[in-house]
């Protein structure tokens, strides 16, 4: 399982297709995680496209776990904050040597990539904000 090691946390991340890189952040609320893209075995599909399958022949796509969703760990403390998931983020950027990318989150997802746009816009190609406040079911 690729791993990235930050901050006393330890991030899950996947890699799929080539090209310019495109960070994805997954729905789910706190619990985002990778299987969020994913349509559930045996369920029916979700109401929204999985990034990790149909964007993997144009870009280089990193889905990642958030912070304490699925696989992902990391201590919880007092201070923490969108600026903990952010670091995380930037951190996998680092790690995986991206220098600038596009950025898609659906849901929560959306409030990871503005604050990633507010902090190194500077890194952010272009984002895609899906659902940026969730759907109805």
């Amino acid at each position: 399982m690729p791993t990235l090691t930050h901050d006393g946390a330890e991030i899950y991340y996947e890699e799929s297709g080539s090209g310019y890189p495109l960070l994805l952040f997954a729905p789910g609320g706190l619990r985002s995680a990778i299987s969020w893209w994913h349509a559930p075995a045996g369920g029916p599909p979700r109401p929204w496209m999985d990034p990790t399958i149909e964007l993997a022949g144009k870009f280089r796509v990193i889905a990642m776990d958030q912070r304490n969703a699925e696989h992902s760990h990391a201590p919880i403390r007092p201070g923490d904050g969108w600026q903990s998931y952010a670091g995380d983020h930037i951190a996998l950027m680092n790690h995986l040597r991206i220098e600038r990318c596009h950025l898609m989150g659906g849901c929560i997802g959306s409030s990871f990539c503005l604050t990633l746009c507010e902090m190194i816009p500077e890194r952010i190609s272009a984002a895609v904000l899906q659902n940026p406040i969730g759907f109805d079911k």
